[in-house]
């Protein structure tokens, strides 16, 4: 009998900061379902950061200047059979990073996976996400970014 497992991988909460505002990007999915989240990808024998700056410059061709490991991960089944690995693989286990890039650089979108990008605001990020665990990702992430940045304006 096969031993069934989840795929490790990485998922990025890509931010630029714009004046005093951050804004988060969300890829709009149309590969095995329909709805905006941020870049994600497997890692495939790479280690984590290599794999998610490899995913982040694929699927919207920005390079990171800041990344930060998150102490939380996301970690569900796919609905069905995978399609990934054959029927071995059963979900993906994500550990979770916060991406800032640069705010000046253009967003090229792999259509392959993705048909549209969105810079956002936190609630309507919160908002426009389809899965809980990514949204208390993005949650983990902003609660970060506003504490350093509210820290460095006392200091």
């Amino acid at each position: 009998m096969l031993r069934k497992f989840h795929r490790k991988g990485v998922l990025g909460i890509v931010y630029r900061k714009k004046e005093s505002n951050i804004e988060y990007l969300l890829l709009h999915r149309i590969k095995d379902w329909k709805g905006w989240e941020p870049v994600k990808g497997g890692r495939e024998r790479r280690l984590e950061k290599d794999a998610l700056e490899d995913e982040l410059f694929e699927e919207t061709r920005l390079k990171s200047q800041n990344v930060r490991r998150v102490p939380y991960r996301v970690i569900y089944r796919f609905p069905g059979s995978s399609k990934v690995k054959g029927d071995r693989c059963i979900g993906q286990n994500l550990q979770v990073f916060a991406v800032e890039v640069n705010p000046e650089d253009t967003v090229m979108v792999d259509f392959r996976e993705h048909d549209d990008y969105y810079w956002t605001n936190y609630s309507n990020a919160k908002e426009m996400l389809k899965h809980d665990q990514v949204k208390t990702a993005l949650e983990i992430v902003h609660k970060r970014l506003i504490g350093s940045s509210s820290k460095k304006q006392i200091s």
